[in-house]
């Protein structure tokens, strides 16, 4: 048993795929500073078995702003939206790179130190659990572990009898 979510960033815009009546445009992405990045207010649905991820995938494919926005006019719109970030991170790039002039020499030293910080991001994401299923995944293991250790115990016992 296991908890996820479903998040589309569309048109600039975030969307909680699994939950459509709830105002949309309200949602933003947090950062907790032990947990990292999350999206507040994201609804959670607990999957037991495969029908139950399957009935979610759809219900989250249902609640994708893509998926009905199919007509052409926003189509054009949506080609614009990644038109214009292209457009941006074309122009971060382009401040960044670097020359080979003299006059431009601070800048370039400048680029050059951050991308050498850059390089010392160390990204480790980790999955967030609760602290009551990792409680049970251990008291499951224990319980194994002692029928096990039965399960010797009266092997062994029943050895010796029939000898």
């Amino acid at each position: 048993m296991f908890q996820v979510s479903f998040v589309e960033i569309y048109n600039e815009k975030i969307h909680d795929l699994l939950n459509n009546t709830k105002e949309q445009s309200s949602m933003r992405i947090r950062e907790h500073p032990d947990d990292g990045p999350y999206v507040e207010g994201l609804t959670q649905a607990t999957l037991t078995d495969v029908k139950t991820l399957r009935t979610v995938i759809g219900k989250s494919i249902k609640n994708s702003e893509r998926v009905h926005n199919l007509n052409d006019s926003k189509r054009f719109n949506e080609g614009r939206k990644i038109n214009l970030s292209l457009s941006c991170l074309s122009t971060v790039i382009g401040k960044l790179a670097i020359s080979p002039s003299y006059k431009h020499y601070n800048e370039t030293l400048n680029t050059l130190r951050y991308a050498q910080q850059a390089k010392l991001i160390k990204n480790a994401p980790k999955v967030n659990e609760d602290s009551c299923t990792t409680y049970i995944k251990q008291l499951l293991n224990e319980i194994s572990t002692l029928k096990q250790r039965l399960y010797e115990k009266d092997y062994c016992t029943v050895g010796r009898v029939s000898q």
